[in-house]
Parts: structure tokens; sequence; C-alpha cells
């Protein structure tokens, strides 16, 4: 058992956690930002046009993470780097007598953060979930799972922290990996966002995904250019058109596709069953 003794709350910490708090009323930005962590690795410092505002990862699986996270259909918004109330950790890490995370040289406890906090629309009613992003390798000996067990025990210290925070507020924890967030996702979404935010006429959409799973069923081998041109033709709109429908429709999850593999033009496209 850990002694929180050790640990001290400074007044400056306390004072940030809260400007923060008051500054986010208005416009949200994240509580840790790409030039305050001094962290060895990729970070990302980029526009988000989506919402409206500048976003700051500090990997390439939080880049991942966040483009997949933002482009599900009912989310509204994702907070990302998001402050935990710090009197709260520290009582529950005292509880669970886990020793609260802290500055190991001064011992000043640091102000904890759930890397998102995801706010959807499910069924006309606002959810809320909070999402820690954490590759499989930093958390396990054997990714895998030949040689089982935590690489890190204070790690997962710091997540049963974390899920009793949020538990406490009724909202729902996760943790995520490169697993849910994959390199070939990001891609696939990447190669569509361009036409996320076309005007597209709903009955044109819909007469264009029956027609692409009917001819796809027939022929499942088919370039993706060479399908859209078919489909073009099939239903009177330009191979363009036919792309911009397609990539519209896979962003938007009208449209579901195997994860599995890169989407390019040159190559056959895996359509999965709507469930």
């Amino acid at each position: 058992m850990m002694n929180n003794s050790q640990v001290t709350l400074s007044a400056k910490s306390v004072t940030r956690l809260n400007q923060w708090k008051r500054g986010i009323q208005s416009e949200y930005e994240p509580f840790l930002t790409v030039r305050k962590v001094n962290k060895v690795g990729r970070r990302h410092w980029v526009y988000c046009p989506v919402q409206n505002r500048e976003v700051h990862l500090l990997s390439d699986g939080e880049l991942r993470a966040y483009k997949i996270l933002l482009s599900m259909p009912e989310t509204c918004a994702v907070r990302e780097q998001y402050a935990l109330d710090i009197d709260d950790t520290m009582v529950i890490a005292a509880e669970l007598g886990y020793l609260h995370p802290r500055n190991y040289k001064t011992r000043e406890a640091t102000v904890m953060t759930t890397d998102f906090v995801v706010d959807r629309k499910v069924v006309g009613k606002m959810q809320r979930v909070a999402y820690t992003f954490k590759y499989t390798s930093q958390m396990f000996e054997d990714e895998n799972g030949s040689t089982p067990g935590p690489k890190f025990w204070r790690t997962f210290q710091k997540f049963e922290i974390e899920r009793q925070y949020w538990a406490r507020r009724g909202v729902k924890y996760r943790i995520i990996t490169e697993k849910h967030a994959t390199k070939e996702h990001f891609w696939n979404l990447r190669f569509c966002e361009d036409c996320r935010d076309m005007e597209v006429d709903d009955g044109l959409l819909g007469i264009f995904i029956d027609a692409l799973y009917s001819q796809w069923d027939r022929c499942r081998t088919k370039q993706l250019q060479v399908l859209c041109t078919e489909l073009g033709r099939l239903i009177g709109i330009s191979a363009t058109q036919a792309m911009r429908l397609f990539k519209f429709g896979v962003y938007h999850s009208y449209i579901l596709i195997s994860q599995d593999s890169h989407l390019r033009p040159f190559r056959p496209v895996q359509l999965l069953p709507f469930e």
C-alpha cells in the first residue's frame, strides 16, 4: 500500500486547473498541449476543421484514435487531454492505496488527464464516454499474449484511478489501443475525408448504395475505380461522382467496409453486411 503523505498538493497546480476549468466554459482547449509536454516521440498539433479548433495529440496512435472517434456517426464532440479534478483523484488514490501521480523530484501531485472525452447523441440523448489510449506494448509483457500479465502495475493503477473517477460521474470509461485505432482504418478515413462535407441527395445516395452492393456481390474482385465507373453508367452519373458518393458513404458509415486493408482506387474493396 502506497503512502500518499509523500505527495503534496501545490497551489500552482490548483490555480492552473481552475483557470482551465473557467476557460473551457467558452471554448475548449486541452489541458496538456504539445508545447507543454516534455515527451520523446511524435506529437501532432493540427487544425481540426470538424471542431473548428486546434487539437493536440501526443502520439501517432492518439492521432489515429482522434480521427476514428470523431468520424463515428453519433459523435458531437471529442475533447483531448481532459483534466481531472485533482482533489477527487487524490481521494480515490488514497482509498485504493495507490500513490497519486506526482513529480518524483518535488513530490507535488500532478493533475491527471484522460486522453479523450467524447460526447455522443444516441437515440436523442447525450452520452459521454471517456477513453484512454495506450499502446499494447506499453501495457503487457507480450502483446501477443504468450506471456500474459501487465508490463507495469503502475500503469494499471492509474487506469483504475481514472475508471473510478469517471464511474463516480456516471461516465463509461474505455481503454483503447492501436488494435482499435489501426493504421488501415486511419488511412481509409483520410482517403474519404475530402468528401465528408459534400451535399448529397438522400435518394441518389440510397440508389447508389443499393447498386453498389448488388454490383459488388456479382464480382467482388473488381478494382474500386472500375466498380465506380460501372456504377456511374448504371445510375446515370459520372465515375467521379460515383467515387465521391462512395467516399461520402464510407466516411459516414452508410457503407460498411473491412478495415483490414487500405482503400485504393486500383484495389478491390471488401464490403461488410449491415447488421
